[in-house]
């Protein structure tokens, strides 16, 4: 990262105003727009401060802007075509971007670019500060939180949460990845439908009335193994992208859907299961 860029976010960002007419079909290049607006004349006004324009602004972060070089970016229609950070802005390493939706700058999305070039994944770890022994509740599986943390070249440190199935399949539950196919249910219980990777599904059953099953107990040793896991699935998600957008939930923490390679491609809408053996 260079000085400037230091500069520029040595302070949360915020929101200024201005008023100026234009319309999409003009086509505005980023330094006209400034220009139209008057940015120059705009006090305290820094890269990655949001503008508004007080003549557009409106639902779906219609009429916000961005910031950057002396000139006026709109906002990315990736991965929310609400409008959300562009993927060259570089957010503080105090709070990883999450100032800009504590403060209403951007709506309807926390989405904060990771560019891959600048972070590292660090270490993974269940999201249990207690102890890596668990218990399942009545039923084929359990869900259960890592974390995995990021390291960007200047110190900053991000955190980010995912969930993975702790999977019982002697009990009914999935044998491995699955994706979700819904389901349904009724005032006794409910079932899902999972499809795995070659086509084969499953229904899992859930019957309020049912008799109790006994509790499983999770290993510690399964527990380290599905950590190398879901930080092995990360490191190459990472090696096979420049940039990579997470949801921000609080200062430098965020939450994603694990990323699983199937059927050939990437994907967040996959569930990672870890499937236990059955007890002796």
């Amino acid at each position: 990262m260079n000085n400037t860029a230091q500069e520029d976010i040595s302070r949360p960002p915020v929101e200024h105003s201005s008023c100026w007419d234009e319309e999409d079909e003009e086509n505005l290049i980023p330094a006209q727009r400034a220009a139209r607006a008057a940015t120059n004349s705009i006090p305290k006004l820094k890269n990655y401060d949001t503008v508004v324009n007080e003549e557009k602004i409106g639902y779906r972060n219609e009429g916000v802007y961005i910031f950057n070089n002396g000139g006026l970016h709109l906002l990315s229609p990736f991965p929310d075509d609400y409008g959300s950070l562009p993927e060259w802005v570089e957010v503080r390493k105090e709070d990883c971007g999450h100032s800009y939706f504590e403060n209403f700058l951007i709506d309807h999305n926390t989405f904060v670019p990771f560019p891959t070039r600048v972070w590292q994944v660090g270490k993974t770890s269940h999201d249990d500060k207690k102890c890596l022994d668990i218990t399942t509740p009545h039923g084929p599986y359990t869900k259960e939180p890592f974390v995995t943390e990021l390291h960007r070249e200047d110190g900053a440190k991000a955190l980010v949460r995912c969930d993975v199935m702790m999977s019982a399949p002697w009990l009914g539950g999935p044998e491995r990845d699955v994706s979700h196919n819904g389901g349904g249910g009724s005032d006794s219980g409910f079932y899902i439908d999972y499809e795995y990777e070659n086509g084969e599904t499953i229904r899992v059953h859930q019957d309020f009335y049912a008799e109790r099953e006994p509790s499983v107990t999770v290993p510690k040793k399964v527990i380290i193994d599905a950590e190398k896991i879901v930080n092995q699935r990360f490191r190459q998600f990472f090696e096979s992208r420049e940039i990579i957008y997470f949801e921000c939930t609080g200062p430098c923490e965020f939450e994603t859907d694990l990323p699983v390679f199937w059927k050939g491609e990437w994907s967040h809408a996959i569930t990672t299961v870890i499937a236990l053996q059955e007890p002796r």
